[in-house]
């Protein structure tokens, strides 16, 4: 607010252009200050708003709207950046992709809205694992979910999914027909940090999704860790 005695036009342009929301010329009567004052609130109220709403309207838009985790928007743009991020600092990065197993049995026993439940019992079950501030998590598919692992070598990784694992599988969600068991399968796909700005999502994801195939085939509802190469970007 501009306090001034100068009510040349000139003038009170000039103080608007330097900063000024708004201006009084002096002497100023306390009843019309208290007005401009007014005025200046309601403003800073309704730009607060505004940037609230901007903000949900951004959260919103990386969020997978049933589970409440990142969606695979957010994945695709920020695991790039991680990527650099591990390469640059020297530090390993690694992805656990989770499948729940029979996933279309319990649509089929129980009705899609179980099979809902169930995607947001698991979501919020590995949420409540990984390491708060660090690892995140994606909702990649219709039953598919990544955790992110920054600073986590393939070891620690394949360690975290035994453990997420062992959680799903002792876990149950309540329903009116009764509790209903479900389990899991992960693979591990880890990148040291020297390929790591030379991997791609698709990279990674491939090559955590041929692990995957080993997990089904090999009974389900365990954990496979990718062994071997990727395919580097030149």
């Amino acid at each position: 607010m501009l306090l001034t005695a100068k009510d040349a036009l000139d003038d009170i342009v000039a103080g608007l252009e330097a900063g000024a929301d708004d201006y009084l010329i002096k002497p100023v009567h306390s009843a019309e200050l208290a007005a401009r004052l007014k005025t200046a609130q309601r403003i800073l109220n309704l730009e607060a708003t505004l940037k609230k709403r901007k903000e949900e309207v951004e959260r919103l838009s990386v969020t997978d709207l049933l589970t409440g985790v990142y969606n695979r928007r957010y994945l695709s743009e920020q695991l790039p950046k991680l990527l650099h991020a591990s390469h640059r600092q020297g530090r390993p990065l690694s992805l656990v992709i989770s499948d729940i197993d029979h996933f279309k049995k319990i649509n089929d026993i129980y009705g899609h809205q179980t099979g809902d439940a169930v995607l947001q019992y698991f979501a919020a079950l590995m949420q409540r694992s990984l390491r708060t501030g660090l690892d995140w998590i994606a909702r990649f598919g219709g039953k598919e979910f990544i955790v992110v692992l920054p600073e986590t070598a393939i070891d620690q990784a394949a360690v975290a999914a035994d453990r997420l694992g062992f959680l799903t599988a002792h876990s149950t969600v309540e329903i009116p027909k009764g509790p209903v068991r479900f389990a899991a399968s992960f693979r591990v796909a880890g990148v040291p940090a020297h390929l790591a700005d030379k991997v791609s999502l698709e990279a990674l994801v491939a090559a955590a999704d041929a692990a995957l195939y080993r997990a089904k085939g090999n009974g389900r509802n365990r954990t496979e860790v990718h062994q071997g190469d990727f395919p580097v970007k030149m």
